[in-house]
């Protein structure tokens, strides 16, 4: 009885690690972008690596979207 529960708390442990690890990994490969405000344009642009953000500035983080596989009569938004 003990060996089993033992062996269950170590299996769904080691579930969690490589779940999570999955998860980091895949959320890290995606192609990510940030924007930050620029006011002599009036928009956002993608700020270079190495480039600084202040407190304050308005900054969005984005994610790259393939629209090739979205439907021919578009996709609604209801957030």
């Amino acid at each position: 009885m003990l060996a089993s529960f033992i062996m269950g708390a170590v299996l769904f442990c080691a579930g969690f690690v490589i779940g999570s690890y999955i998860k980091a990994a895949s959320w890290e490969n995606e192609d990510w972008k940030i924007l930050k405000w620029d006011k002599q344009i009036m928009g956002y642009r993608t700020l270079p690596s190495g480039g600084k953000m202040f407190r304050g500035e308005n900054v969005v983080m984005c994610l790259k979207l393939d629209t090739q596989s979205l439907p021919e009569d578009g996709l609604v938004n209801e957030l």
